[in-house]
């Protein structure tokens, strides 16, 4: 609570200060104005859902995340080099193409499917379980639960079939939605007309465009979470 206090703060104080910036660089208009709303909602949500997952999650729900947000920008930039031809938005994100982008979401599915199988092993030959305590007492290093809130304890072939369909589907959205935020910060970058956001890392974005996709998986796992626990 102490730390949604703050980041409210910092974000009334951002919205005050910055346009009183844009006054004095003779930009204000109602475009950067909506910008500036977007990117400071963007960023408050995000480190208030990156602190949310580390302070109740535990830091392998926060790496499990990372880890997904990290593939997904990897693989699809080696395989938009390696097999780009049809570019995704060329006006905003030149050097994102359609190959890069799926194989790259195929291969991060495969792979944090891989992860979660082997965090599940346990759960699978019954050593731990945790579907039948409330949540606010779930093992913070409980990844599975943690995450998606879904244990194995109905032992079901149709519901274990279920369960990974799932886990493979709701990697596909975050990944999905890691690729959308790396592609809003580039439109945001193109309407200023500037490659970079800060000095820091120039070239590569600056160090805000780092945040870009951390941003918005972290507000959709907040959402989920939200949603997924009214319905449990």
């Amino acid at each position: 609570m102490i730390f949604l206090i703050i980041v409210g703060i910092i974000l009334l104080l951002n919205l005050i200060i910055n346009p009183i910036f844009l006054k004095l660089n003779q930009r204000l208009n109602k475009i950067n104005l909506l910008h500036l709303f977007s990117l400071s909602i963007i960023f408050s949500l995000g480190f208030y859902g990156i602190n949310y997952v580390l302070l109740n999650k535990g830091w392998t729900t926060f790496l499990y995340l990372i880890g997904i947000i990290v593939m997904i920008d990897s693989f699809a930039y080696i395989y938009g080099k390696r097999f780009g031809k049809i570019k995704m938005v060329p006006e905003i994100s030149p050097n994102k193409t359609w190959a890069g982008a799926i194989y790259g979401i195929i291969t991060t599915i495969f792979l944090m499917v891989v992860v979660s199988i082997l965090y599940a092993i346990p759960i699978i030959i019954g050593m731990v379980t945790k579907s039948n305590q409330p949540l606010e007492v779930i093992d913070p290093h409980n990844l599975l639960v943690n995450i998606y809130y879904i244990t194995f304890y109905q032992e079901t072939n149709n519901f274990i079939i279920f369960w990974w369909v799932f886990c493979g589907f709701a990697i596909l959205v975050l990944a999905t939605i890691a690729i959308l935020g790396d592609l809003y910060f580039s439109y945001v970058k193109r309407q200023y007309q500037i490659k970079d956001y800060s000095n820091v890392l120039r070239g590569h974005g600056g160090i805000l465009d780092r945040f870009d996709g951390f941003c918005f998986v972290f507000i959709a796992f907040i959402v989920y979470q939200i949603i997924i626990s009214s319905v449990r």
